[in-house]
């Protein structure tokens, strides 16, 4: 079995094994970043990866600003560290303004680029903690053509800002956006250097991987001299760092929606990758219940009024049952 079919060394690489001791901060940092489209996502992420999750702990780091929420790879909302935000945020630039032209036709044929954003920048300077239609209805004087909407959209994306942390993760208020500078009081990092960053870190995270895979991970495009650079050949057209394991197999894991592990690959080899196509739908994605050799077994949702439910995709083991018993005990307990 070659190093591109290993989906238990690849789980592992995800601290998908045997609960890891590190902290959030820790965690965060060794799986390249979380999806964060959802409320509950990025918490899930951390609870199934971690021997122990204090929510405290994380509204703390949260609002100090050492977990930082932000749009971010492939223009999502992603859970990252401070450093990495420094650090990505000037490189994932190019893939921001290609994601507003693509989601904003003829924005830039309305208003001038440079001065929407520096006019946003104002406006968040004076304003901090702003929501997105708040953005947009403040700007849409200056710059009429356009819906207000799509202004708040691009400035969202387009400046280097972050989410205002909530006093508490598990309930959250409105999304609310101030200026990176604001939250964070240093400078962002060089867009070259991020990048090569940015890339190791993801090999380090899913490796080995192919740019392709790399491209559909962050959204940016031309990175096969970025792998070159940062990165050993290895089978076929893959490339990788060497990574940190220090954990054995788990039989079975929960998921949170919209899990990176889903966004890592174009392998459809994978289980967990083919099944995707199966759990997308309408832009919504369930949580699920996979195996240590990335089979999807189930997938899972729940609501603010309802417990996370389990719709099987096929008979479970006590194992697999027990793993989900665990997680809606833990869910409960919130």
């Amino acid at each position: 079995m070659g190093p591109m079919h290993e989906p238990e060394s690849f789980l592992r690489r995800q601290a998908l094994g045997q609960r890891s001791r590190r902290t959030a901060e820790d965690l965060v940092e060794a799986v390249a970043g979380l999806n964060a489209q959802t409320a509950h996502g990025p918490i899930v992420g951390l609870w199934t990866r971690l021997a122990r999750l204090s929510l405290p702990r994380l509204d703390e780091a949260l609002r100090d600003y050492r977990l930082i929420k932000a749009n971010l790879l492939r223009g999502t909302v992603h859970l990252v560290t401070r450093r990495q935000y420094l650090a990505w945020r000037p490189a994932l630039q190019p893939m921001l303004e290609r994601t507003v032209r693509g989601f904003c036709p003829g924005l830039w044929q309305q208003v001038d680029h440079d001065r929407l954003l520096a006019a946003g920048t104002e406006l968040l300077r004076q304003r901090p903690g702003l929501t997105r239609a708040e953005i947009g209805d403040a700007l849409s004087p200056s710059f009429p053509g356009p819906e207000p909407r799509r202004l708040g959209f691009a400035i969202r994306l387009l400046l280097p800002v972050v989410q205002l942390a909530d006093e508490s993760c598990w309930s959250p208020g409105r999304t609310r956006y101030l200026l990176a500078d604001q939250a964070i009081g240093e400078p962002l990092g060089d867009a070259a250097a991020g990048t090569a960053d940015l890339i190791r870190s993801f090999l380090r995270a899913f490796g080995p991987r192919t740019v392709a895979d790399a491209t559909y991970w962050s959204g940016l495009t031309r990175l096969g001299p970025v792998l070159t650079e940062v990165a050993d050949r290895r089978s076929g057209a893959a490339y990788d760092v060497d990574p940190i394991i220090d954990q054995s197999p788990r039989p079975s894991v929960v998921l949170p929606e919209f899990d990176n592990v889903y966004f890592c690959s174009r392998d459809t080899s994978i289980g967990l990758i083919e099944a995707k196509a199966r759990l997308v739908h309408g832009g919504a994605m369930p949580g699920s219940l996979i195996t240590a050799d990335a089979a999807v077994r189930g997938d899972w949702t729940a609501t603010s009024r309802r417990l996370p439910e389990l719709q099987p995709w096929s008979d479970l083991d006590d194992p697999e049952r027990a793993e989900f018993d665990r997680f809606r005990a833990w869910w409960a307990a919130r």
